[in-house]
């Protein structure tokens, strides 16, 4: 079993562009999330060269490991809303 540091950047990502846009007093824990992702230099290639990265991409999805690093990739922001997913990107 290892951290999943693909998630906790992905948070930090996601906290970070929240922070940005006026999010007041995010958790500890998000702060701490942010202030990793904005640390790193180069996350697309810490991501990739990662425990998952690398299994991910010698098992054959390559793809999957860049689609998930594709930053500010989609406008679309999915809720779940009576048992179905709708666009509230508003």
């Amino acid at each position: 079993m290892r951290p999943a540091l693909e998630d906790w950047l992905g948070a930090g990502a996601l906290t970070a562009a929240l922070i940005d846009r006026g999010l007041d007093t995010p958790s500890p824990e998000a702060q701490a999330a942010a202030s990793t992702f904005r640390a790193l230099p180069d996350v697309p290639a810490l991501l990739r060269t990662s425990a998952s990265g690398r299994e991910l991409i010698s098992g054959g999805f390559p793809d999957d490991v860049a689609l998930a690093i594709d930053l500010d990739a989609d406008s679309t922001v999915p809720v779940l809303v009576d048992g179905a997913f709708t666009d509230h990107s508003g």
